[in-house]
This record gives structure tokens, C-alpha cells and sequence, in this order.
């Protein structure tokens, strides 16, 4: 078996572990947009200001009504 072939096996048993992973997680309901008095039951996200990596700074209440924000939360670990 080559190196190639034990990556291959790796990305495979990943594959086949996190498929498992969803598979068996509960489903989550989903908020809905509206209450039954007809009245907005969402709360709009407290505004928030980053700094980019290219030095700029990002506000969040700059971008209301365009395309929705999102934010990505990764990690290298």
C-alpha cells in the first residue's frame, strides 16, 4: 500500500465518519420570521466593527439591507 493509497483511505474514512456524525445528529428547529400576534420575533444582531487583514475596518451596521453577512469561524487546529 502507497503513500497515495493510505491518503486515500484516510479522506475515505473521514468522509464516512462525518456522513455517521450527521447522520445521527438531532435536527434543530428552525426560528420561524414571524409570531402568531403577526410581529417580528427575530432580534437583529448587536453591531459589531473588525479589522481587516488588509488594515480596512468592517462595521456591520454599514451593510443593513444588502446581501447577508457571513461570518466564518475557522480555525487551523
Amino acid at each position: 500500500m502507497g503513500a497515495g493509497d493510505l491518503l486515500k483511505l484516510r479522506w475515505i474514512v473521514a468522509l464516512l465518519l462525518f456522513t455517521g456524525a450527521c447522520a445521527g445528529a438531532p435536527e434543530q428547529a428552525v426560528p420561524t420570521a414571524t409570531s402568531t400576534a403577526g410581529e417580528s420575533s427575530l432580534e437583529a444582531a448587536h453591531d459589531f466593527t473588525l479589522s481587516t487583514f488588509a488594515g480596512d475596518t468592517f462595521t456591520l451596521s454599514d451593510h443593513f439591507g444588502e446581501l447577508p453577512v457571513v461570518l466564518n469561524f475557522w480555525a487551523p487546529w
